[in-house]
């Protein structure tokens, strides 16, 4: 796993149990066993490793609907939606987690995000 993926990985375990704002960067360079310039070197700033973790869980979606929806009658959608939905949280219950705290947390920026990668499709 290169350096990059691991601090992604790390900061969404952190952001998950902590929250973003009880999250700081040197925890999660900490994490991944390197300094926080490091860290910086890849995300510019906490808040844009924060987008960069959101940004690639909405990815996967944004990758994985279409072909879902295509496959699927409309009648099997939802239920095929859901099914790869929970799938995808129960192989990384941080990502549900985090999903949840973001929603909760900032709700107009994920509504932004949601609209830009996954409302095409639905």
């Amino acid at each position: 796993m290169d350096v990059r993926h691991q601090i992604l990985t790390h900061a969404t375990r952190l952001f998950a149990e902590q929250g973003y704002d009880g999250t700081s960067v040197q925890e999660i360079a900490d994490a991944v066993g390197i300094r926080k310039p490091s860290l910086l070197y890849h995300f510019r700033s906490k808040d844009s490793l924060r987008e960069n973790v959101l940004a690639e869980m909405l990815a996967h979606w944004n990758a994985v609907l279409p072909g879902l929806l295509l496959k699927a009658s409309t009648e099997e959608r939802f239920d095929a939606t859901m099914q790869a939905l929970s799938e995808f949280f129960i192989e990384d219950p941080d990502r549900a987690r985090l999903f949840l705290r973001e929603t909760l947390d900032r709700p107009r920026q994920m509504q932004a995000m949601l609209a830009r990668f996954v409302r095409p499709w639905v």
